[in-house]
């Protein structure tokens, strides 16, 4: 009997399946056995309800923020560990360039912070739809102030803006004409506002409001201006040694994420963050 005599024997066509099952089911079951990729991504130690609450180094295990357990959900999806940790962002981005994390977030679309890590790319801009968030910049200020912003023009400015160290609307506000103080927290630029040592304050919504809301005997005099001084978006920036080191993974995670943020269990984090504010604010 030649070989394709053997081949064409049922019994053989039945031990040749059984084999190549086999050997599917080895490598199947290698790949589910291995080891999770770990990895480390950092976010800013200060609050931005409910995105990530609270301040300091430490992360909730319970409720971290709704981004914090977003990339969570990406664990189980991609086969990974994901380690997070907390610091100011000026070191974060420095952590990013260096490539001692893999990721950062939340960043906003800067093109000289291509240097420093990668964005998720669409013809040359960053990719909206694979944003993490999306935060409104306020401006607010005493009453009564001459500071004035119709939406395209900064006037009246009788002293420095206050922001968030490392905060990108930094830049803006400065090509608007204004001086630019930092500080760490929402709350020092408010008191920093109160007592009259700056003329407003820029910062992202969520937590202007919380500080005002929180706090209201102490900030009844700081007023919230509008319209917005800028809507961004924000994303997950990863570092470019591990975009180099994994190559398929790194665009599966802006995949993933964008998934999940159009989903409903998305929305869902949002319920269990509702009325959370001031629970996670802290001076």
């Amino acid at each position: 009997m030649n070989i394709c005599q053997i081949y064409r024997s049922s019994g053989a066509k039945r031990f040749i399946c059984g084999l190549s099952a086999w050997f599917f089911l080895s490598v199947f079951a290698d790949s589910l056995s291995a080891e999770p990729l770990k990895i480390s991504f950092a976010c800013e130690d200060v609050g931005i309800p409910p995105f990530i609450v609270g301040n300091g180094s430490d992360i909730d295990a319970d409720k971290p923020g709704v981004s914090v357990e977003l990339l969570k959900l990406l664990e189980d999806k991609l086969h990974v560990k994901i380690s997070f940790s907390r610091m100011p962002w000026k070191r974060a981005l420095v952590e990013l360039e260096n490539n001692r994390i893999s990721g950062i977030f939340h960043a906003s679309f800067k093109p000289e912070r291509m240097l420093l890590g990668v964005y998720p790319m669409k013809n040359g801009e960053a990719d909206q739809g694979k944003q993490i968030a999306t935060f409104s910049y306020i401006l607010y200020k005493c009453s009564p102030s001459p500071l004035r912003w119709d939406g395209i023009s900064l006037t009246d400015i009788n002293g420095p803006i206050g922001v968030i160290m490392g905060y990108s609307i930094a830049e803006d506000l400065r090509t608007m004409g204004a001086k630019i103080s930092e500080a760490y927290t929402p709350f020092q630029n408010m008191k920093m506002l109160s007592i009259g040592r700056i003329a407003g304050v820029a910062d992202l919504e969520e937590s202007g409001d919380a500080v005002l809301n929180q706090y209201s005997e102490e900030f009844g005099n700081i007023v919230k201006m509008s319209p917005p001084l800028k809507q961004k978006c924000y994303y997950l920036m990863l570092s470019h040694k591990f975009v180099k080191e994994n190559p398929e993974l790194a665009p599966a995670i802006w995949n993933e994420t964008e998934k999940i943020r159009k989903s409903e269990t998305y929305k869902k984090l949002f319920d269990k963050y509702s009325n959370s504010f001031q629970e996670f604010l802290t001076k």
